[in-house]
């Protein structure tokens, strides 16, 4: 197939071949550019005790699957290779590097371990504002669940700053432990919990409690969506007891399903009608807990505000005194802000969190982030249970600005 292609090709006038879309070629200078910062940053991570590792461009695409539960995989770059492996490019650093650990055995309950990288990642991005392929420098610290080891890490993304020379930088510090201690006070399932953090980071001008509350039914969270048991001739509330529920749907569900089912059983479809039952929200709880997190905008920056927030409905948060501990710990506080709007993937940030943004004019621009993910490295296949934080910069995002100033 491939010879007859090539021999169609040149046997006509050959066409110049465009750069693919969102990609970019760099001159001399954009190069010496984004060399120097990388090696400036990594210099400054070694003298702070960082070791420099690489890992492979290619990995199985398990790994970053698994990494993000799924989420991002939209945005891999994807194929099988010669052996029929399916493969892909990396998007980012961290599940690459706790594999190459986890491998030698180098992650362990006793020792901490503290490492540093640069290198190109792919992510496929469907808006043209990003390009695909961009150089990382981070690090990764593994082996303490302390502040101090998330106060450590948002100072060296600071100090990385610093030696780049950039000025106007804005660090906005959130703590996911927060909102979920907040949600925990409401009778919300996992499910609903982890939807409404992912939402809220949205919430702007344009987006708030009606835009959540119809996602929310969209997605069939809310009680309202449970219509079609109806049909079965179930009844259900929060009292049910599943096994009767078990043995109600069987029954029913044979007596309505004549037809082939394709590739799933009965079973198949009674257990995930039963997740649903287990997992759906009340209209009153989620409109509550939600407006509840609404709430918390208004407080942003404010450590006060928000005890107080917390204490006039009665909630215990160690989360908070947690998030104190690591701002206090800070060296350079005059560039932190406290903002909860910042989340990130919740299939293993369980923390701290932060965004970096450089304030351009009036438009600020997301030119790196981090937190901790205690529990990645377990979901990767490595018992490891110590702890685990670290940051990423968009080095060429970063040395665009650079060349700019």
């Amino acid at each position: 197939m491939y010879e007859n292609s090539y021999k169609w090709k040149m046997e006509k006038t050959p066409q110049p071949i465009e750069i693919l879309k969102q990609f970019s070629d760099k001159d001399q200078n954009s190069v010496n550019v984004i060399k120097r910062s990388s090696d400036l940053v990594e210099s400054f991570l070694s003298s702070r005790g960082y070791v420099s590792i690489d890992t492979p461009i290619i990995e199985k695409t398990e790994l970053f699957i698994r990494k993000a539960s799924g989420d991002i995989s939209s945005q891999l770059y994807t194929f099988e290779d010669p052996e029929g492996v399916l493969v892909s490019l990396r998007p980012d650093f961290t599940a690459s590097v706790i594999r190459s650990l986890g491998n030698k055995r180098l992650l362990n309950d006793k020792d901490s371990l503290k490492v540093c990288y640069s290198g190109p990642v792919f992510r496929f991005f469907n808006d043209d504002s990003n390009f695909r392929q961009f150089n990382q420098v981070g690090c990764e610290f593994f082996g303490s669940k302390s502040t101090k080891a998330d106060s450590e890490v948002i100072d060296l993304a600071s100090g990385s700053i610093e030696k780049l020379g950039l000025k106007d930088i804005e660090i906005r510090v959130g703590h996911i432990g927060v909102l979920l201690d907040l949600l925990s006070h409401f009778d919300l399932p996992s499910r609903s919990k982890l939807f409404l953090i992912n939402e809220f980071r949205l919430v702007d001008k344009s987006y708030g409690l009606e835009e959540i509350l119809n996602k929310a039914k969209s997605q069939n969270l809310l009680n309202g969506n449970l219509n079609f048991l109806n049909e079965l001739e179930i009844s259900v509330n929060k009292t049910n007891d599943i096994k009767k529920i078990k043995q109600e749907l069987t029954m029913n569900l044979e007596k309505k399903i004549d037809g082939p089912l394709g590739s799933r059983s009965i079973e198949d479809i009674r257990e995930r009608i039963i997740e649903k039952i287990i997992s759906r929200t009340s209209f009153e709880d989620f409109n509550e807990a939600t407006i509840a997190l609404l709430g918390l905008i208004e407080l942003n920056g404010s450590l006060e505000k928000l005890n107080k927030y917390f204490k006039s409905r009665n909630i215990k948060t160690d989360q908070l005194e947690r998030l104190e501990n690591i701002i206090e710990g800070v060296s350079q506080k005059d560039s932190i802000v406290i903002d909860l709007n910042v989340t990130r993937n919740l299939a293993y940030y369980n923390g701290m969190v932060f965004d970096i943004f450089y304030e351009n004019f009036d438009k600020s621009i997301t030119i790196g982030g981090g937190g901790r993910y205690d529990e990645l490295p377990n979901n990767l296949g490595y018992q490891f249970n110590s702890g685990a934080l670290g940051f990423a910069f968009n080095i060429d995002l970063i040395s665009e600005l650079i060349e700019k100033k």
